[in-house]
């Protein structure tokens, strides 16, 4: 068997002998562009299931933060555009009611207190007294 592959090497070297340098440099550049084309190739599959990947992740925290009931950013915000209107407003019906004189104070970088807004389902199952609880903990006006 060795005898044998010993014979087709042979023969493979004195065929590349007989033909001409510019024919074997034409097969060697044309295997030369297969090879970065399918490097290419690796590269943009690479980075499409990179990004699928990612996209997948994503999604998966999206949905387990929505099933727990952990109130996003978005939430967060939604809920302390919904207090600084309902202060507002309490302080045009009620005069000298201590509504604010047009800015939201300290609220700014007041996370909530871990307040979560309805839609996000955080608020399910507590009690009236944890709600309350954590308005006596807002800042006073």
């Amino acid at each position: 068997m060795l005898e044998d592959v010993r014979k087709y090497m042979r023969a493979g070297f004195e065929a590349i002998a007989a033909q001409r340098p510019d024919e074997i440099l034409g097969r060697v550049q044309g295997f030369a562009d297969q090879l970065t084309a399918l490097a290419a190739g690796f590269v943009e599959w690479s980075a499409e299931a990179r990004d699928s990947l990612l996209r997948e992740v994503k999604d998966l925290v999206t949905r387990q933060i929505q099933e727990i009931g952990v109130a996003t950013q978005l939430d967060l915000d939604v809920l302390r555009a919904r207090i600084d209107r309902l202060e507002r407003e309490a302080g045009r019906t009620h005069p000298g009611g201590g509504g604010d004189k047009g800015s939201s104070g300290g609220r700014k970088g007041h996370t909530g207190g871990g307040s979560a807004s309805p839609a996000s389902g955080a608020s399910r199952g507590r009690s009236k007294a944890a709600t309350t609880s954590n308005r006596s903990m807002a800042p006073k006006r």
